[in-house]
């Protein structure tokens, strides 16, 4: 339809109640203005022939941030239901879409295009947000919109509760010709809490796009139930513009239906650079209520055309009347201000003067606007030399500025540094520096400085001429002053040096220790003590624990050197003299190692060999070695083992005097002497198992002529095995006895003897029953031999392996063998043959062709079985074979050629008794892998923030499974930036042997932070040009100020100099930034009334204001101080006006008035007299009156010097009051009466 339809009320039966719904379809071009209110800089368009049917649509230009918001509102209650619904063209696939409820009906978007107060739902490809205030809340829809196609959105939100909302988002299908497809995705959300909402006398409907996700919008349709109503902003409209003039204009406005809620503002709102303009640029604000009003532009740029039209605001929202256009005349406008380099400069020092708000040529006087021509230009460059007031104003040809604006440059002269003397030129450390004066400067003293050693300078936080001080170190101190004369920058005075020798320190009670022979001067010290230092150094005495002897040499009351140093923060002040020293150095014992003692054979003598004897201990380098060091002694002749051996070694060498030595501890051995024996002979034996041997004829040979020494254990032995043979070797373990045997050892006798063989036999041997195959082949168990000597290596052969009588079924059939014996002692054997019974059985099936199915992963082993034949059946015989429908794999994992284990088939059939069936072998499958999807996690954040954790979603895992299953972790990360914007997540890494491993990347959404941006409120008097609106930031991160913004806003008031006392808009707006979104806090601006103009009476001397407080006097000479009473007595003749400042403000100037003194009392008339006249230090007053009389002296400028009460008579003392002109003032019965009075 081409109209919306206003309050269409239909009757739901279903629901009982009444709803009310809009629907904007914008075939007509000004639909989009009609119904909706732009933001500061709208972008949207309203264009025909575009949209579903090609009918007419809203069109949004890529880049677009921008939102619109209804100029009727709607009622806020609990229960209420308002349904949006817009369809939406999805062109890129950068940006958001969104519609929803916002507090005011002027908005303008952050980044998502949501406004400040509201709530609703932004959305982009694959999913959302819900803004809450823009608290947003993230949702996803996972597959992407598509590109180029219509959607149609639908926003349910219902107040549940006081503050509180449900909200339930649902996207459709839709065709570009309006035809209504699937649903795509729904979200719900509930309990969100919004009190600004909740709280607005009326809430307003918005669709947004920020970025390049839409492309155009259509068909928007609000439906209202629960009892919620469409309520309305003000009717206003434009009246024409009049009165236009180089700066100024007249217009205004009519509102003709306030819609039930009073209008709180109203005025015009103009630019002239938007042809919209609106209530965040500048404007005027003209009172309240409906009707017609006036607005006085001011303050407008001449020659320069503008756009103006009428607002009025209500609780409801702000509405605009039809915009009108004008052009300003072109004469040159009043410069605003001037703006100098500097308001304060040095005497011979030039500023750089800039009028602001100029247009043609700029002229610059003194003395007044318009007085001396000082220069044309702007900015100008002058060197005044004393402060000069400068004013400027613009000229175009003949066409002059109304005023000029004006500055005072403040001159300084220059100073100068003089010189410092006094003090001492050298001390030592912890003396004072004596008195430094300065003389011959001009100037301030700012500070005096000092340095050490052409250090840096430091400030010492003084102004005095002299200075004093005690130096905190040693060096070379050097002293100066700096001088400062208004703006003239710092002079130095010349430099005072003073050099600070460093304090002699006195070392007591060190020692230095004696020590061994080392090879070296080193030297221990100890007890060194420093005394001396400046109260409050602390001083660490340095290298006091080693100094060097003279030499290395042994001796006593050796010279020892020291070279000890000072350390601490102040040791460069101090100086040290090195100790005397004496101490003795002693002789190095030394020991010698690796001594060994040679063994020997016994031979009746105690001499040793020694060999390896070392020096240990000497120092490296030294000429000392060790002499007589290869021969020693046993203690005596005899054999044995760790025999003493005592030296008597000696040290020789250049540096043996040096040294002391150690002999070594040493021991050795002295061996036996060996003895033979002869005539042995070995009895032969039967074979028994043992190696026992029997021996006869044994002697003993070599035995030492005189030495008793006797043979035992001579007449048995053992063979070498207990096996037959003959010749085999016997051995021996003959010992010897006597006096002198433990002399000597023995060698024992080679002998051989013969063993003969024995019989064995087999028990334990069984025959294995088998299945019948048509031969006689036995297998036997158990075989064992008998007889064996234990401990024998005799092996029983062909032990398992026999024949039957026959091939034929049946039991205790006779099997004959043909075993034999292997082994190392088989020659002491011969083997007799067992007698034996076996069994034949019936034969076993097998079944081959199995086949086992191959799967993808799932985790368990199971598998499918077919095919299968049964092998081996005796023909005739009817067996049939039954196969398990599933076996099992080897492992659950992944791979090729897995084995399969089958289950025992189970045989059926008249013979399957005589059968039994083996269990199928050699079956394998395949496992193929399992399909799984690892998905990035949509992540968003505002900028400044640190980034949430990036998360992500698997789907595919089997039951029981999870990522601690994957062979290598997910790994995951976005695209570097953190500037907003949207980056990739990438997620990658993750491997595994079961999965085939799928990698979806997703969005990381950088939303710009929110920066508020604050005026305060600000006040100004009538008349009065326009405060600076200072602006304050709240909300930047990462140390970031406002440098970072492209564009800084501005704030501006629409009052002007004769705009009428009340309250105005701060307006704050025009920031443009890249990361962030601002938030403008305005303020408003009281223009405060004047006080009334005051009236002045005069009653002789006195004048008097007609305001009871806040006076101030003036005479023709400027303001008269302290003169702040409602009356004021005139001391010296002129003309007097008075102005009064109350609540910050200044009335204009009264009348002024002039008093004349021709009406001078004279000094001595009848009823007062004054005198001497003139005076030097009394002065005497006389009335005739019997009251009490006031006397004042005053100067001729009005001040009091003092005041007395007398009675006839008194007597003024003046030796303190200066030579000049003076006034009395009498009050008394007669009046008030004032004399002239000379003091000389």
């Amino acid at each position: 339809m081409n109209k919306k339809q206003l309050l269409t009320l239909l009757l739901l039966l279903t629901f009982g109640s009444l709803f009310a719904q809009t629907n904007v379809n914008f075939d007509n071009t000004t639909d989009l203005t009609t119904y909706f209110n732009p933001s500061s800089y709208p972008i949207f368009t309203n264009l025909a022939n575009s949209g579903i049917n090609n009918t007419g649509s809203v069109n949004v230009p890529l880049g677009t941030n921008d939102i619109w918001t209804t100029k009727s509102g709607y009622s806020v209650l609990v229960g209420g239901v308002y349904t949006m619904t817009g369809d939406f063209l999805i062109k890129a696939n950068s940006g958001y879409g969104g519609l929803g409820f916002a507090v005011s009906n002027t908005n303008d978007p952050d980044g998502f295009g949501s406004p400040i107060l509201g709530l609703g739902m932004c959305f982009h490809g694959g999913g959302g947000m819900m803004v809450n205030n823009r608290a947003i809340t993230a949702v996803a829809w996972p597959p992407d919109l598509v590109l180029g196609n219509w959607y149609r959105m639908v926003l349910r939100i219902t107040c549940t509760a006081v503050n509180t909302f449900d909200l339930y988002f649902e996207i459709y299908n839709l065709s570009s010709t309006g035809v209504l497809g699937p649903l795509k995705t729904a979200q719900a959300f509930s309990g969100i809490n919004n009190t600004e909402v909740f709280g607005a006398t009326s809430i307003h409907v918005y669709f947004s796009a920020a970025g390049s996700r839409m492309e155009k919008i259509d068909n928007f349709t609000i439906t209202l139930s629960g009892g919620a109503q469409e309520v309305h902003s003000p009717d206003v409209t434009t009246k024409e513009v009049t009165a236009i003039g180089t700066s100024t204009a007249t217009t205004g406005g009519i509102v003709t239906n306030d819609h039930g809620y009073p209008v709180t503002f109203r005025g015009v709102c103009y630019s002239s650079t938007n042809s919209q303009p609106g209530i965040s640029g500048p404007m005027t604000s003209d009172g309240s209520g409906t009707g017609s009003y006036t607005s006085n532009l001011t303050g407008l740029a001449s020659n320069t055309t503008y756009y103006v039209r009428a607002y009025a605001i209500n609780a409801v929202g702000t509405n605009y009347g039809e915009t009108k256009t004008f052009t300003t005349t072109d004469t040159p406008p009043t410069p605003t201000s001037i703006t100098a380099s500097s308001t304060s400069i040095c005497d011979g020092s030039s500023v750089t003067l800039t009028a602001n708000g100029t247009a043609g040529t700029v002229n610059w006087y003194t003395g007044s606007c318009g007085g001396t021509l000082v220069g044309t230009g702007n900015p100008i460059s002058l060197t005044p030399s004393a402060t000069t007031t400068y004013y400027a104003n613009c000229s175009n040809g003949t066409l002059v500025s109304a005023g000029c604006a004006s500055t005072t440059i403040t001159v300084s002269p220059a100073p100068s540094g003089g010189s410092l003397t006094g003090a001492t030129t050298s001390i030592v450390y912890g003396d004072a520096t004596g008195t430094i004066s300065l003389s011959g400067q001009t100037g301030t003293i700012t500070n005096w400085q000092k340095r050490v050693n052409n250090g840096t300078w430091t400030n010492i936080s003084s102004t005095n001429s002299t200075y004093s001080e005690t130096p905190t170190s040693a060096g070379t101190w050097d002293y100066r002053v700096v001088l400062t004369s208004g703006a003239c920058s710092s002079v130095y005075s010349s430099i005072k040096s003073i050099t600070v020798q460093p304090k002699e320190l006195t070392i007591t009670g060190t020692t230095a220790a004696n020590k061994v022979y080392d090879g070296g001067t080193v030297a221990t010290i100890g007890g060194a003590v420093v005394s001396g230092m400046v109260l409050g150094d602390i001083i660490t005495l340095n290298n006091c624990l080693m100094g060097n002897f003279n030499n290395s040499a042994v001796g006593t009351s050796k010279p020892v050197t020291t070279f000890m140093t000072l350390a601490g923060t102040n040791a460069a002040s101090y100086t040290i003299t090195q100790p005397t020293l004496q101490a003795d150095i002693t002789a190095r014992p030394l020991t010698v190692s690796n001594a060994a003692v040679t063994s020997k054979t016994y031979d009746g003598n105690a001499n040793a060999t020694i060999t390896g004897a070392t020096l240990v201990n000497a120092v490296a380098g030294d000429d000392v070695s060790l002499s007589n060091s290869t021969t020693g002694t046993f203690n005596n002749p005899q054999i044995g083992s760790n025999k003493p051996v005592t030296t008597t070694m000696s040290l020789t060498g250049t540096s043996a005097g040096n040294y002391t030595l150690t002999q070594p501890t040493l021991s050795g051995t002295i061996t036996a002497k060996g003895l033979t024996v002869i005539n042995a002979v070995v009895t032969s034996k039967q074979y028994d198992g043992n190696t026992n041997a029997t021996i006869t004829g044994a002697t003993l040979s070599g035995i030492v002529s005189g030495d008793v020494v006797t043979l035992t254990n001579a007449t048995t032995g053992l063979f070498n095995t207990p096996a037959i043979g003959s010749n085999k070797p016997v051995t021996t373990s003959m010992t010897l006895s006597g006096a002198q045997s433990g002399n000597y050892t023995i060698t024992q006798p080679t002998l051989t003897g013969n063993i003969t063989a024995k019989v064995l036999t087999v028990t334990g041997a069984v025959v294995v029953s088998k299945i019948y195959d048509g031969n006689t082949l036995a297998t036997i168990t158990g075989a064992t031999l008998t007889g064996v000597v234990t401990g024998e290596n005799v092996i029983l052969n062909n032990a398992t392996q026999g024949n039957f009588n026959n091939p034929l079924v049946g039991a205790n059939k006779p099997v004959s063998t043909n075993m034999t014996i292997t082994g190392t002692s088989i020659a002491n054997y011969t083997l007799q043959q067992p007698t034996l019974f076996g069994e034949i059985l019936s034969n076993a099936l097998n079944v081959t062709g199995i086949i086992a199915a191959n799967k993808v992963y799932d985790g368990t082993t199971l598998t499918s079985l077919s095919g299968g034949t049964l092998t081996g059946v005796i023909p005739g015989d009817v067996v049939t074979v039954t196969i398990p429908a599933t076996g099992n794999f080897a492992t659950p994992n992944v791979g090729t050629n897995i084995p399969v284990t089958v289950a025992t088939p189970t045989l059926s059939g008249p013979d399957a008794w005589k059968y039994t069936v083996n269990q199928p072998t050699g079956i394998t499958a395949n496992i193929t892998s399992k399909e799984l999807v690892i998905l990035a996690i949509e992540k968003q954040k505002t900028y400044g923030q640190v980034d949430p954790q990036l998360t992500h979603s698997c789907t595919g895992f089997i039951a029981g499974e999870d990522e601690s299953d994957l062979l290598t972790p997910v790994i995951i990360n976005r695209a570097t930036g953190e500037n907003v914007g949207q980056y990739v997540i990438i997620v990658s890494g993750a491997t595994s042997n079961n999965y085939q491993i799928i990698f979806i990347n997703n969005e990381f959404i950088i939303n710009p932070k929110g920066l508020t941006v604050s005026t305060s409120d600000a006040s100004r008097c009538y008349g009065v040009v326009n405060p600076q609106f200072p602006l304050t930031y709240s909300g930047f991160v990462n140390n970031e100020n406002t440098s970072v913004l492209s564009t800084l806003p501005t704030a501006t008031c629409a009052a002007t100099t004769t705009s009428d006392p009340g309250d105005y808009p701060i307006i704050i707006g025009g920031g443009v930034a890249q990361n962030y979104q601002f938030i403008y806090n305005n303020a408003t601006l009281t223009v405060k009334e004047l006080p009334a103009r005051p009236t002045i009476t005069q009653n002789g001397h006195t004048l008097h204001s007609s305001a009871s407080a806040g006076n101030q006097w003036y005479s023709m000479n400027g303001i008269i101080p302290s003169a702040t009473q409602q009356d004021y007595f005139v001391t010296i003749e002129g003309t007097y006006y008075v102005i009064v400042n109350q609540n910050g403000c200044s009335s204009e100037p009264s009348e002024s008035i002039t008093v004349m003194f021709t009406g001078i009392d004279q000094p001595n008339e009848a009823s007062i007299k004054v005198y001497p006249n003139p005076a030097t230090d009394l002065v005497n007053i006389e009335t005739s009156t019997n009251g009490q009389v006031k006397a004042e002296l005053l100067s001729q400028e009005g001040k009091t010097f003092l005041s007395t009460e007398f009675e006839n008579k008194t007597t003024i003392d003046l030796s303190h009051i200066p030579s000049g002109l003076y006034l009395i003032k009498v009050t008394s019965d007669y009046g008030v009466k004032t004399f002239k009075v000379v003091v000389q």
